[in-house]
């Protein structure tokens, strides 16, 4: 990179050079901010938020080792430097070590007992570890903080948790137990009193704290040794993701189940479902491709305490009908998302093909599609908002064609385009996948 130093004192420089990583960072270009956040350092290697910048730069990135050495050296600066314990907890837990993460928030309240964001992640972490009455005990302070605060959502789910703490994991599930609105509310963050007709959960009884340090038996630690096997494949291999052990243990166990399950259902003929922990059909019913998620899903719920992870068909009715499903930005304005924007560059031949199937282009147009080299000039072409849909073709109805994910392209002023994978959910989206995965999932059992 080649930069350019105007003649001025040396603390405006080392200031000037770490705002420009924090803006560098801001837009995507970590690997820049760490670099400008290093020439600052340079100046002054005593400005511990540069440091602290620069580590949050490399765990935007995902690279948790270096992020912690350069957290240590702002911490070793000024051992009460309350937002390099916030961003150091942020990044253990983004590598799925609950503990070390729950003692930065510790020392982070013990020099701020104000900061409502590590009293937060604190209540979360905790909820994670099962140590529940911790968890609401930081989550009533967030509330009684700001009424509207998401601790609100996440505290419900902590008392539904303990409430059927010692119900058998097949006999409740948490999607069709809560209330649609309660969970929409929490997925767009509504102020809670919106919820005119929810009724809060509370508890009739106390229930035991989950212990943090449990001692597997012989048959559980060969359990999560063949966990640890299956369990990293979800990971990602991209910029911006951590290895999280947390969530590989879930998907290693999750994977686990779910094969002693398919092996009773293909081999034993235990084809039954009590639906008592079903998100589709309450009832008793046959296994189908629908419990498969549910037992994947299920894990994936009660990990992460952190995240809204929901059917689609079982928000409210208005929403499912309208069309609720995931928006995963590439490209905002000036900002290149660094988990996503990877796919970018892979989905814009995709669009300029589809484009000229999906839509009306006059043959001026489509010369201009084939010189297109940015979103910028696809947007020029349509002049409105637009999208191509990925076609997803049916092997239950040879030679029918669904809609698959939609590549979109928005213009967003005054930041400028926003270039995002959609995929939405609506019912008759839903009956047309329910035929389609149905169909499936017969024909895989049949073979």
């Amino acid at each position: 990179m080649d930069w350019v130093s105007f003649q001025m004192p040396s603390a405006i420089i080392t200031y000037v050079w770490n705002h420009l990583g924090l803006c560098l960072n801001a837009v995507g270009q970590s690997i820049e901010a760490i670099e400008a956040h290093a020439r600052a350092c340079t100046i002054d290697d005593k400005f511990k938020e540069a440091w602290s910048n620069m580590a949050q730069a490399y765990k935007d990135l995902g690279q948790f080792d270096k992020a912690e050495q350069l957290f240590a050296k702002a911490l070793a600066i000024d051992i009460g430097y309350v937002q390099a314990y916030h961003l150091r907890s942020l990044a253990r837990f983004g590598i799925g070590d609950h503990t070390l993460a729950l003692d930065d928030l510790t020392k982070a309240l013990k020099y701020d007992p104000k900061h409502l964001d590590s009293r937060h992640m604190r209540g979360v972490i905790a909820h994670g570890l099962g140590l529940f009455s911790d968890a609401l005990s930081d989550y009533n302070i967030c509330i009684q903080s700001k009424p509207d605060h998401v601790a609100w959502y996440q505290r419900e789910i902590a008392l539904y948790i303990m409430k059927n703490l010692d119900v058998s994991i097949y006999d409740f599930n948490v999607d069709a137990d809560l209330d649609p609105y309660f969970k929409e509310g929490f997925c767009k963050r509504h102020h809670p009193a919106t919820l005119a007709r929810y009724i809060p959960i509370k508890l009739t009884t106390s229930v035991k704290e989950c212990s943090t340090a449990p001692v597997l038996s012989s048959q559980g630690l060969e359990i999560m040794k063949i966990a640890k096997i299956f369990g990293p494949k979800i990971q990602l291999n991209s910029p911006g993701y951590l290895p999280n052990k947390r969530q590989h243990a879930m998907c290693g166990l999750a994977v686990i189940e779910l094969a002693q399950k398919l092996k009773a259902v293909w081999f034993q003929g235990d084809t039954k479902v009590s639906g008592k922990n079903s998100s589709g059909q309450k009832q008793p019913h046959e296994f189908g491709w629908r419990d498969i998620y549910d037992i994947l899903i299920k894990w994936r719920q009660l990990s992460e305490p952190n995240d809204p992870v929901w059917w689609v068909d079982l928000l409210s009715p208005e929403q499912f009908e309208e069309g609720f499903g995931s928006h995963t930005p590439m490209i905002t304005g000036q900002t290149n998302v660094i988990r996503y924007s990877p796919m970018a560059k892979r989905a814009f031949p995709i669009m300029k093909e589809l484009m000229p199937l999906q839509h009306q282009l006059s043959d001026e147009s489509k010369q201009a599609l084939e010189e297109a080299k940015e979103v910028k000039d696809l947007y020029e072409i349509m002049r409105h908002d637009f999208w191509v849909c990925t076609p997803c073709y049916s092997i239950a109805d040879p030679g029918k064609t669904y809609e698959g994910t939609r590549l979109t392209i928005q213009y967003v002023a005054p930041e400028g385009y926003e270039y995002s994978i959609r995929t939405p959910g609506t019912p008759p989206r839903w009956k047309q996948y329910d035929i389609e995965l149905t169909y499936v999932y017969n024909h895989l059992v049949v073979r």
